[in-house]
C-alpha cells in the first residue's frame, strides 16, 4: 500500500479525474447528438443501438485516452529524473505494480462512467422497455478488460521509453486500427489479434436488418464471443509479464 500511496501523492489526481470526466462527457454528447431527433424506431431499439455503438466509440477514442492517462502517470519519474533514486528506496516491481493499481482505478472509473452514460442516455431520451442491466453489466466488464489491457501496453511504453510521443503515437495508431479493422468481419483472426478491435468483437448487439429506403435499422442480441475474451486475456497476461520483467531488468 505504501508505494500506491506514494503514487497518489506524486500524481495530480485532479488532472486525471478531469481527463476522465472530459472523456465521459464526449461519450454522452456523441450519443445525445445522434438521438436529438430520436424517432419511435430509435426509441424501440435504443438499448441495443447504444450497446452496439458504444464499443465502436471505444475502439475509436479509448486508445488515445488510455495513452494520455498512462503517459501522465509514468512521466512523473522521467521529468524529475527520479527513477534511479526510487529504485534505491523501493523494489522495482513495487513501483510498476503501484502504477498498475492507479491505472486500474481510472479504468474502473471510466468504464463505470460509460455504463452510467448508457443508462442516462436511455432515460433522457425515453427508450422503450426497461434498461437491460445484465447486458450493461457485461458491456462494463468487457470494456474494462480491453481498457485495462490497453493501459498495461501504454504504461509499458511510457515507463520504459523516455520519449512520451512514442506511447502517444501508439495510442493514436490504436484508434485508427480500431476504426479500420472493425469493418473487416471477414478476417476475425486479424480483429482478435489487434488488441483495440476487441472492443467491437465483444459487442453484445448487432444490426439484424437495414432498409436503405426508409433507413430503418433493427438490432438483435448476440452471444458472447469467447475468442475475443481469450484474445484479451492473452494480451493482458503477456503485456503484464513483459512489463514486470522490464521493471526488474531495465537499466536507468
Amino acid at each position: 500500500m505504501k508505494p500506491f500511496k506514494l503514487e497518489l501523492a506524486k500524481n495530480r489526481i485532479s488532472i486525471l479525474m478531469l481527463l476522465t470526466f472530459f472523456f465521459l462527457a464526449i461519450n454522452f454528447v456523441w450519443c445525445s447528438f445522434g438521438l436529438r431527433t430520436a424517432s419511435d424506431a430509435q426509441r424501440q431499439w435504443g438499448w441495443m443501438m447504444l450497446l452496439y455503438e458504444m464499443p465502436i466509440l471505444n475502439a475509436i477514442l479509448a486508445p488515445s485516452f488510455v495513452a494520455v492517462l498512462a503517459s501522465r502517470i509514468a512521466d512523473v519519474e522521467h521529468k524529475g529524473e527520479t527513477l534511479k533514486l526510487l529504485y534505491t528506496l523501493q523494489s522495482r516491481s513495487s513501483l510498476y505494480h503501484a502504477k498498475l493499481a492507479l491505472g486500474v482505478i481510472f479504468c474502473l472509473l471510466l468504464c463505470i462512467g460509460q455504463a452510467l452514460v448508457v443508462v442516462l442516455t436511455g432515460k433522457v431520451f425515453h427508450f422503450e422497455h426497461a434498461a437491460p442491466l445484465d447486458k450493461i453489466a457485461l458491456y462494463f466488464f468487457f470494456s474494462l478488460l480491453v481498457t485495462f489491457a490497453s493501459y498495461i501496453l501504454q504504461l509499458n511504453l511510457s515507463l520504459f521509453i523516455r520519449n512520451q510521443m512514442v506511447s502517444l503515437s501508439i495510442g493514436i495508431i490504436g484508434s485508427f486500427c480500431g476504426l479500420f479493422l472493425m469493418f473487416l468481419n471477414q478476417y476475425p483472426v486479424l480483429q482478435h489479434a489487434v488488441l483495440w478491435t476487441n472492443y467491437v468483437t465483444l459487442t453484445l448487439s448487432l444490426i439484424s436488418e437495414y432498409d436503405a429506403k426508409t433507413r430503418y435499422i433493427s438490432y438483435t442480441w448476440c452471444n458472447v464471443n469467447p475468442w475475443g475474451l481469450l484474445s484479451v486475456a492473452i494480451w493482458m497476461v503477456v503485456l503484464y509479464l513483459i512489463g514486470r520483467r522490464l521493471s526488474i531488468t531495465n537499466e536507468v
